[in-house]
């Protein structure tokens, strides 16, 4: 499914460690029309968290990550959820839908916004790819 992607990383850090590598790259939410200064914008908390990657102006059309985090017998681990925001998905249910109506109506714009959505899907992607590997780097975790 598109924009929906579950990851599972195991790590020997205690929770509370998790809990402040994962917060070292999130701030709280900001102004929206100051720079972001973390990877990630949202909260943590001892049992789990909910990230966004934040825009120019505000949420933007990011992925967002929620995950939980527990303690078990080989260290930590933390169940995370990358998905597509609400932003995300009026703009390619929008996009789909122009590109649909205007395909069948032979209109030439259908191809633009064919092509606009391939590329807000590809933008998408990469963004969600670099929410794991940072998540990853933040935690120890190694590539699976």
């Amino acid at each position: 499914m598109l924009g929906l992607r579950r990851i599972v990383l195991t790590t020997p850090l205690a929770v509370s460690d998790v809990c402040a590598a994962i917060g070292a790259e999130t701030q709280r939410a900001r102004i929206p029309s100051r720079p972001a200064k973390s990877f990630f914008e949202g909260c943590v908390s001892d049992d789990g968290f909910e990230l966004n990657r934040p825009g120019p102006f505000g949420k933007g059309i990011g992925p967002v990550v929620t995950g939980r985090i527990t303690s078990g017998d080989d260290g930590t681990t933390v169940k995370a959820t990358i998905r597509v925001n609400l932003y995300g998905l009026v703009l390619f249910s929008l996009l789909v839908a122009i590109a649909t109506v205007s395909l069948i109506a032979g209109d030439s714009g259908g191809f633009i916004a064919a092509f606009v959505l391939l590329l807000s899907i590809a933008a998408y992607a990469v963004d969600a790819g670099r929410c794991e590997q940072r998540l990853r780097t933040a935690l120890g975790v190694a590539e699976a």
